[in-house]
């Protein structure tokens, strides 16, 4: 008989907060999304927001599944782009000057080594 992997969202993971993430795991899980963000920059895109709804492990918490739900350019429109409040750049909220890169996927990964490691969303802060 096959059984079917059973999938968790980091943020299931975290809010019932009886899991506490080995190094191991957390490298793991931050390799793989630093993976699939290399992937998406070398095609010249940029990821920008990941809500952590939409980031999956298997049985293991190694084997890591992203749902992105969309990819973006330096050249969109900067009211087009989506803001995750906690898990976006902060230079992305000033939509006058903000110019979308690489750094803002980098913040990305920077947040959710913390929320694992933390155990705890990262306290919301004005920008």
């Amino acid at each position: 008989m096959h059984k079917r992997p059973v999938r968790q969202t980091l943020a299931e993971l975290i809010t019932r907060r009886t899991l506490i993430f080995g190094t191991h795991i957390v490298q793991a899980i931050i390799s793989s999304l630093a993976d699939a963000f290399e992937i998406v920059h070398q095609k010249k895109y940029l990821i920008l927001t990941l809500p952590l709804e939409l980031i999956s492990v298997g049985d293991t918490l190694e084997e890591v599944y992203i749902h992105i739900n969309g990819v973006y350019t330096t050249e969109d429109p900067r009211d087009f782009i989506p803001i995750s409040v906690g898990l976006t750049a902060p230079e992305l909220y000033n939509i006058t000057t903000a110019k979308p890169s690489e750094s803002a996927d980098i913040y990305i990964l920077g947040i959710i080594t913390y929320y694992l490691v933390a155990r705890a969303k990262v306290i919301q802060m004005r920008y």
